[in-house]
């Protein structure tokens, strides 16, 4: 009699210790999915505005100094002997 209460309270420890570790599994999943909704939101701008996010930085050394930009949309280059920066379709010129 006194090992079947034995093996009784054995058995029903390990149940419990099973669901336990069930049920904290599925914890850890929605904490995950709820970790990456966060990352993603995050990464995504809150609006599509010129210059709110830049996406990109141009730069240019005019010898005595230089000039730069940041925007969505960058360029340089040079334009009649002169060098330039264009950031969002704005020049900046040495």
């Amino acid at each position: 009699m006194k090992k079947k209460i034995i093996l009784g309270v054995a058995t029903l420890a390990i149940v419990t210790v099973a669901t336990i570790n069930v049920n904290m599994s599925k914890n850890d999943n929605q904490l995950s999915a709820l970790g990456l909704a966060n990352v993603e939101a995050l990464a995504t701008p809150e609006t599509n505005t010129p210059g709110s996010n830049y996406s990109c930085s141009a730069t240019y050394d005019c010898g005595d100094g230089s000039v730069s930009c940041t925007g969505d949309v960058c360029k340089r280059g040079t334009e009649k002997g002169r060098k330039y920066v264009e950031c969002d379709y704005q020049k900046t010129w040495c």
